[in-house]
């Protein structure tokens, strides 16, 4: 998985409990999946090493946990604007 995924998910994680209790529900359903699709992408880059390839898997994986984040980062920022 790429760094900047990891990095990506702490930032909003941390962006998360820094809002209302009321904002934070939805927010950490989201986080959660985004995080269920980074456990995934792990298990799969095993997979991965074992085959000595990258597959066609990993790489939707990692597409859909992108647009997870930006989708994510996008409500996060709307809802820093409420508070």
């Amino acid at each position: 998985m790429d760094a900047s995924y990891e990095y990506r998910l702490d930032q909003a994680f941390f962006t998360i409990i820094m809002l209302k209790p009321e904002l934070q529900r939805d927010l950490r359903r989201m986080w959660t999946n985004a995080a269920n699709l980074n456990k995934q992408i792990s298990q799969e880059q095993v997979t991965c090493r074992r085959l000595g390839k990258d597959t066609v898997q990993l790489k939707e994986l990692n597409t859909k946990l992108g647009e997870s984040l930006d989708q994510l980062e996008s409500y996060l920022t709307f809802a820093s604007l409420l508070t």
